[in-house]
């Protein structure tokens, strides 16, 4: 198994000389210079028909800031069919609480679909006109948040060897997650929202990738540039939560399918049958440490099956990303054990 690579954390001189230089082990998320504000939200919406989907929406950031700094996920998708990948959306226009977000290949691109919305005082509920070039077909839908989140960015002098060869140069920790307001989910948020093991750049993301009445699923990313690095470097994790009475309780994947050796090992299968699909070139390697029984496992899922994703390096070189692979139902057959609702 490749094994992601870091590299060490810039040293702090001692003195006074640097002291806003990035120190080890600090708590960006504490930090008193950081900039801290509400980012955004995941909406359940229904359309005039009552198609139900869900929306995440940015909020305007601090005006100090720009979007190369404070980057936000605008997405949608249809929880009844959604699989590993949600449509990306692009802002249009944004005026505070009202925007517009289409669907569109390439900026230059013809828009597929464009959302037109806007948002209540509180940002709690919202409204707007969905309208799709493809099937010419325009309909109203309706907005309420299920998920607010928060974003934090904290930039400094970077280190002395970097910014001789850059003055302009500074580093950078930004990190946007959900607040759920659950104690014990919540501080597992923030663990990983505030790590940072680069001395450039740090770029952490907490993001809900199902919610429904029943089951909460988080992704956790990070990615991290060290000065001299040849490339930054990145993982992620997920974690489940099952949701009862508004309280989560985190739930491994023996709450979802049967983990008996005949089932780990059909499954294992059907993944390594999907990963050679993409032509991933070390999807025999990734199986052979009989993954599906580790921690690290990284599985979202969904109405219609799981999704298994994988770190750059996992199953393939680094130009191939972080890909995510998809077992439907059918696929999971008597290992199955339980999946969410779609509503």
């Amino acid at each position: 198994m490749k094994k992601l690579t870091t590299g060490l954390l810039f040293c702090l001189a001692l003195g006074n000389a640097h002291a806003d230089v990035v120190a080890p082990s600090e708590d960006f998320l504490k930090a008193p210079d950081r900039i801290q504000w509400h980012a955004g939200g995941l909406y359940d919406g229904i359309f005039q028909d009552g198609t139900r989907f869900q929306i995440q929406l940015a909020y305007p950031r601090p005006s100090a800031l720009s979007s190369q700094d404070a980057p936000f996920t605008r997405s949608y998708w249809y929880p009844r069919h959604v699989k590993d990948t949600a449509f990306h959306l692009q802002p249009a226009t944004e005026a505070g609480r009202e925007m517009r977000l289409v669907l569109q290949a390439a900026s230059n691109a013809p828009v597929e679909e464009s959302f037109d919305i806007a948002l209540g005082p509180d940002l709690q509920s919202g409204s707007g006109t969905w309208t799709s070039a493809r099937l010419k077909k325009q309909m109203t839908f309706s907005l309420q948040r299920a998920v607010a989140y928060d974003y934090v960015v904290v930039q400094r002098p970077a280190p002395p060897e970097a910014a001789k060869d850059d003055p302009n140069r500074r580093f950078k920790f930004a990190s946007w997650f959900p607040v759920l307001d659950d104690a014990q989910a919540d501080a597992w948020v923030r663990e990983q929202a505030g790590k940072c093991a680069g001395d450039l750049d740090c770029y952490n993301g907490v993001q809900v990738r199902w919610k429904s009445p029943s089951l909460m699923s988080l992704e956790a990313t990070t990615w991290e540039y060290n000065y001299m690095a040849a490339h930054g470097n990145g993982g992620s994790i997920t974690r489940q939560y099952g949701v009862d009475g508004g309280r989560l309780s985190p739930l491994g994947l023996d709450a979802f399918v049967d983990t008996s050796a005949a089932c780990l090992a059909g499954i294992t299968a059907g993944i390594v049958g999907e990963l050679h699909a993409k032509q991933l070139p070390w999807a025999d390697e990734w199986a052979k440490d009989a993954p599906l029984t580790k921690a690290w496992l990284k599985f979202t899922p969904t109405a219609s099956g799981i999704a298994f994703h994988f770190d750059p390096y996992e199953v393939g070189p680094y130009s191939e990303g972080a890909p995510s692979v998809f077992l439907t139902r059918a696929q999971l057959g008597q290992c199955l054990r339980s999946l969410p609702a779609s509503e």
